[in-house]
């Protein structure tokens, strides 16, 4: 019978072992270009979502409700905070654009296209500029799918 002590022992140690702390770790995670792109896209998506509900519900609690001073003030939050995640995002680099490749390019697209028209609103066009060099990129990959799609296709 096999002692239950010894079990692990069984196994070998890998050579290239990782003592990082789960702190390192999730540190590691957060910078990573895949995860700070999908939080651009959660943020922008779920304001939309959000806000729908939340202007309706405002709607019937309140017949004064002004949706549009409340739509400023989230847009203002959200797309600041989605800013934050997506600016460091640069498709000259090799580990961000195999991640853009991985990103669904429609969605990720249309909340840049969001992104871009509230930062053009507010006058901030070094944000929309790197914004529209990223959403560029991904209707190149799109375009790219569409042939390759119809290729085999055919």
């Amino acid at each position: 019978m096999i002692n239950k002590e010894n079990l692990f022992n069984l196994f070998p140690e890998p050579d290239d072992v990782d003592n990082n702390s789960d702190h390192d770790i999730e540190i590691k995670i957060t910078e990573s270009p895949h995860y700070r792109l999908s939080m651009f896209k959660k943020i922008v998506t779920n304001h939309i979502v959000f806000f729908k509900s939340y202007e309706l519900q405002m709607k019937q609690a309140d017949e004064k409700f002004n949706a549009d001073e409340v739509k400023r003030q989230a847009g203002f939050v959200v797309y600041n905070r989605a800013w934050h995640y997506i600016k460091n995002i640069d498709i000259d680099n090799n580990d961000h654009i195999k991640d853009l490749i991985l990103m669904d390019p429609y969605d990720m697209a249309y909340c840049l296209q969001l992104g871009i028209k509230y930062f053009e609103s507010t006058e901030e066009y070094e944000r929309c500029a790197h914004l529209f060099k990223i959403q560029k990129f991904l209707e190149k990959i799109a375009e790219k799918t569409e042939d390759l799609k119809n290729t085999l296709e055919s």
